[in-house]
């Protein structure tokens, strides 16, 4: 039993040693952080099991990223993270969860996401490209309203439903691809 706690303390260094600091913190909207390969920070809720969604920061309404600094620039989200000797696997991009980030520019998501929550990317009017997964099925209601510098986009061939509104004010797009297996746009 001692081998094996010595085990997982060492793997757990290891990985704060190569991605940054993972914390966890009460009172918050999210259960732990760490680094994204990119560097910056990405908050993690557990959604159950092994499972968890990418979230913002601060419980506070409608000032979701109010005292955190907002992932800004080119950003790739992992397929799996570990956080107390436990891997998680990235499968969903929550509600709000990036909503307002002026400054991001692109964003690659992993395979193992199916769900862009609500308000995902809302108003992220810097945002030009974005790489979704094949295992993606759902884009929630307003998930890209507002990324005003985004022009195409391809949408994977799982995905069934397309909330309302979800490329609103989208002012740049000139191009989408809507795959066969679609069977809702809200």
């Amino acid at each position: 039993k001692g081998i094996l706690r010595s085990l997982c303390v060492l793997l757990l260094m290891a990985y704060l040693a190569a991605s940054g600091e993972v914390y966890a913190q009460q009172g918050v909207a999210y259960d732990f952080s760490a680094a994204a390969p990119t560097g910056q920070m990405l908050y993690y809720k557990i959604t159950g099991g092994n499972n968890v969604e990418v979230t913002y920061p601060n419980n506070s309404s409608h000032n979701w990223w109010y005292g955190y600094a907002e992932p800004d620039g080119d950003l790739v989200i992992p397929a799996e993270v570990v956080y107390d000797c436990q891997t998680y696997y990235v499968t969903a991009i929550g509600s709000h969860t990036f909503e307002w980030c002026s400054s991001l520019t692109s964003i690659a998501l992993p395979t193992g996401i199916t769900i862009l929550g609500e308000y995902a990317f809302w108003n992220c009017s810097s945002l030009t490209s974005i790489e979704l997964p094949s295992s993606l099925t759902s884009i929630g209601e307003s998930a890209f309203d507002g990324c005003s510098s985004l022009t195409s986009i391809e949408i994977p061939s799982g995905v069934t439903s397309i909330g309302g509104w979800a490329f609103q004010s989208c002012s740049s797009l000139t191009s989408i691809e809507l795959p066969s297996s679609l069977t809702s746009i809200g």
